[in-house]
């Protein structure tokens, strides 16, 4: 079975892990400028930007998994980290992840099997330490 880990990609793809970090970070300015758009209340303006914000994070999110899915082709995509600890997050990217792809592959896994190719580690936020120790036991 071949899972990629998107953190596995940091040595190889250094460049594309910037662009989703610029990207990630984009999210966050543009809060700020919907803020200054929105004539609201200040309690709604802010939920309104912080959604926005979420919505457009799942957004380059999924646009990364994306082509993860089209180059490599692999049986399962596994996110974790800091950000996908925001609940709803991994829902809001799988339902990006099938809108993006739109029927591109005919594959089930993109559509109603998503919840199964696109996950949160089994292991929850211990995976990243459990690995290096299993990395570490190995060598």
């Amino acid at each position: 079975m071949s899972c990629i880990l998107l953190d596995q990609l940091r040595g190889r793809a250094l460049l594309h892990e910037r662009l989703l970090k610029l990207a990630s970070r984009r999210a966050g300015h543009d809060r700020h400028c919907l803020g200054h758009r929105v004539a609201l209340r200040r309690h709604d303006r802010d939920s309104l930007a912080e959604a926005h914000a979420w919505d457009l994070e799942a957004r380059y999110l999924a646009l990364g998994i994306v082509c993860v899915i089209c180059v490599l082709s692999p049986e399962r995509v596994v996110i974790g980290g800091g950000v996908m600890n925001r609940p709803g997050l991994l829902e809001l990217v799988r339902s990006e992840v099938v809108g993006l792809m739109n029927g591109y592959l005919a594959a089930p896994v993109l559509g109603d099997g998503i919840s199964g190719f696109v996950t949160a580690p089994a292991l929850g936020p211990r995976a990243g330490v459990l690995g290096a120790l299993a990395l570490a036991a190995s060598a």
